[in-house]
């Protein structure tokens, strides 16, 4: 949240955000206590064939993990879309598929048909669009609470009930300096991991 964002808001609507802000962090505390974090997987609207489902479902779970891991506390995954972005492009890279993190504007259609619009991270490969980290964003309080979205992976064109539009990219080499510090280390952590629960599928 940015506190010119904040500094907007009607008092009633300031009292809701900083009521969602406290009941989410609780929630993600008690779900990470149970080992009960959602896992993109479980969800994921995939179209193509590679890599595999089962490649992309690893992917995407391996990403969900360390991004709740290493997110600022009381802050689940669904405030770190450059992060999560950052670990699925680290994974990928295993499987020898280059990809990019994007950075630029979402916009989501709510039930009521009002548009939503916001800053959004997602990632691109040559022909795909991979926006997986779509299934807690309503975990964070500036997303209207019933804007509940998949993950999906596939050509841009077929992305349902959701618009991308690119800015600019972050490179690996900027990483560190634009999404987390340690990231240099905590990827290969993430890789590491990876390719041990993709040795069955693979």
């Amino acid at each position: 949240m940015t506190h010119a964002y904040f500094s907007k808001l009607s008092p009633r609507k300031k009292r809701d955000f900083l009521r969602r802000e406290l009941e989410a962090g609780l929630w993600i505390k008690e779900q990470q206590a149970k080992n009960e974090r959602p896992r993109p997987s479980d969800k994921l609207f995939s179209l193509g064939e590679i890599p595999a489902r089962a490649v992309r479902n690893v992917v995407l779970d391996v990403a969900a993990e360390f991004t709740d891991r290493y997110a600022p506390k009381s802050a689940g995954r669904g405030q770190q879309g450059p992060l999560f972005a950052a670990f699925a492009r680290a994974v990928l890279e295993t499987q020898g598929i280059a990809s990019e993190i994007v950075i630029g504007w979402a916009r989501y259609l709510t039930p009521e048909q009002k548009p939503f619009e916001w800053d959004y991270a997602w990632l691109e490969t040559e022909f795909e669009v991979i926006d997986g980290n779509a299934d807690t964003l309503n975990e964070n309080p500036m997303v209207p609470e019933n804007l509940i979205r998949s993950p999906y992976w596939g050509p841009r064109e077929r992305a349902l009930e959701r618009q991308l539009t690119p800015i600019r990219t972050v490179s690996v080499e900027r990483e560190a300096l634009e999404i987390h510090p340690n990231l240099p280390q905590l990827r290969l952590e993430a890789q590491k991991q990876a390719l041990t629960l993709l040795e069955p599928v693979l």
